[in-house]
């Protein structure tokens, strides 16, 4: 949701492993709380291993190698079934049982619990697109549908003063628009 603001921000998997030649082995998940993708004694690398041995996630190919499949799997999550995380370290002892939510939902949630000061960090891995609702034109749906000419609110407050006139001039209304316009 853009809030009204026209955008969002979204985290890319493009800037979370900026250099697709490497393997997830090799370091090449970069993005906050998954850098130690290659510490076999940290929680990440527990996981990515279940990821292996549950859907088959090869660990040692480069991430442009991976298969489509592999790449949604890795940054949206897979189809629910739960793993097995074999984990011993700094957070303990244990086997934990956990369906993989990916990456990016991974990561959001940590970016919603986040101080402003780490929230910073983090929108260093996310890109600014148009809303996928309102296309960066900042307003309802509803709102936006209502056109004068085919030409919406936005797209009539984007015109010069040179435009205006020249569409206010030129515009041709029906009878029926005529008559909603009167009133």
């Amino acid at each position: 949701t853009c809030y009204g603001l026209g955008y969002k921000m979204e985290f890319d998997p493009q800037l979370m492993v900026p250099d697709a030649s490497l393997s997830i082995s090799e370091g090449a998940i970069q993005v906050m709380g998954w850098q130690s993708c290659t510490d076999p004694k940290s929680y990440t690398y527990a996981t990515l291993r279940a990821l292996h041995e549950g859907y088959g996630l090869p660990l040692d190919i480069p991430i442009d190698d991976l298969s489509a499949d592999m790449k949604k799997l890795l940054f949206y999550g897979g189809d629910g079934r739960v793993l097995k995380v074999r984990y011993k370290g700094q957070r303990g002892e244990g086997v934990y049982d956990v369906a993989f939510e990916g990456i990016i939902k991974n990561v959001g949630r940590r970016y919603r619990e986040a101080s402003q000061n780490m929230k910073a960090e983090y929108e260093t891995f996310m890109t600014i697109t148009p809303c996928d609702e309102c296309h960066g034109q900042r307003l309802k749906r509803e709102s936006l549908a209502v056109t004068v000419a085919d030409k919406n609110i936005t797209e009539m407050c984007d015109m010069s003063v040179g435009e205006m006139v020249s569409f206010l001039e030129t515009m041709e209304l029906s009878e029926r628009q005529k008559l909603i316009g009167e009133q």
